[in-house]
């Protein structure tokens, strides 16, 4: 986790590695539960990915969400659809074990961006359960993320190695899983605080950044979410949810239950312009038989004639159905950059202004911001 510059004159750029490299493509619409994330200065200095749970929250890495001196805090999230929203200081909550030591930190390195209002977003990514150690040695999983090319998003591929302890704990939980690349993909600035995805298409943690290509290894690390299982349930306290669904006739809709074990979940969904088989839903009978458990996931069947409603699943959490699509006029494309030709490897928040410098310097540096 230790970061080195080569040149202290680049230590207020918030850069960190060379470009995502053989990435695989991926249209962002198609992955609208992803976000990117960046700050209200339109230079767009730095700039993390997110994933969106629970309708309206945003889960990415802690130093995205943390003001250092000469990096403007991440508070804009931007969404598939070309809208965006603004985050305020006070709706980012950091978890309270992770720190900033300066060249090194500690600790869960996570955070949760509470958004003003529901997200509109159909893909979601289910969490394992995280009440158990998520590391399975040599499994495969993927990370996608806006890094170095803001606004397209691509996926890098990694198999997991093993588990790091954190050097600076008194008491050594493993907060750290780490990867390795299995082709030449691999992250850059800018996909700090996407999730990784295991084998199973669930999500095992939260991205930190990656280490230099040396000796025909480049280390990847990111966040092992197990031991940050009792704060997220604790913070989210909702249904895991996509928060669009298309239907005519009928159809099936998961979630997951992200309450903690503390709370009693129950079935308390109804529908609005829609029928909702109770019989064929599973939350209802696993509802009535027993509680539903943390991270356990259950289904609802409703029928639609193809207008426009919605699944209540509580009084303030609802599955739009057959929402309008909205007319937006798409933004211009970014240009990809060109990276370098050095070497240097890395994944966290990257700032745009640092390309002018890095016209005559190099740069190394294992964690950004």
């Amino acid at each position: 986790m230790k970061k080195t510059l080569w040149l202290g004159t680049l230590s207020l750029m918030s850069f960190s590695s060379l470009a995502v490299m053989n990435g695989t493509l991926l249209d962002w619409t198609q992955e609208d539960g992803t976000v990117f994330l960046d700050n209200a200065n339109e230079a767009r200095n730095n700039y993390c990915t997110g994933t969106l749970i629970a309708g309206t929250q945003v889960l990415t890495a802690a130093h995205c969400g943390e003001e250092t001196e000469g990096v403007d805090l991440i508070d804009t999230v931007h969404f598939a659809n070309n809208s965006q929203v603004t985050v305020t200081p006070a709706n980012i909550t950091l978890n309270p074990s992770y720190e900033n030591l300066g060249d090194t930190s500690r600790g869960q390195d996570i955070a949760l961006y509470s958004l003003p209002q529901q997200a509109d977003y159909y893909k979601i990514r289910f969490f394992k359960d995280l009440r158990s150690d998520v590391f399975v040695l040599n499994q495969a999983m993927t990370i996608s993320g806006f890094g170095w090319t803001p606004k397209t998003l691509h996926r890098a591929d990694f198999t997991q190695t093993d588990l790091s302890d954190c050097p600076e704990c008194t008491s050594s939980p493993n907060y750290q899983i780490n990867a390795k690349v299995v082709n030449a993909s691999h992250t850059a600035p800018g996909d700090s605080g996407a999730a990784w995805i295991n084998n199973n298409n669930e999500i095992i943690g939260v991205h930190k950044g990656s280490a230099p290509f040396t000796s025909g290894r480049r280390e990847t690390y990111g966040t092992n979410l197990h031991y940050a299982s009792d704060w997220l349930l604790e913070q989210v306290n909702n249904w895991h949810y996509p928060t669009l669904a298309d239907a005519n006739g009928k159809t099936t809709i998961t979630i997951q239950s992200l309450h903690p074990a503390t709370e009693r979940v129950t079935d308390a969904a109804w529908g609005e312009n829609i029928t909702l088989i109770a019989e064929e839903s599973t939350c209802v009978s696993m509802s009535t038989s027993d509680t539903i458990e943390p991270y356990s996931k259950c289904t609802y069947v409703i029928e639609s004639n193809g207008s426009e409603g919605k699944l209540h699943l509580t009084d303030n959490a609802f599955i739009s159905i057959n929402k309008p699509k909205p007319v937006t006029p798409p933004e211009p494309p970014v240009p990809e950059i060109t990276p370098p030709v050095t070497g240097d490897s890395g994944g966290g928040s990257f700032g745009l202004l640092s390309i002018v410098a890095l016209l005559g310097f190099g740069i190394r540096r294992r964690l950004t911001r």
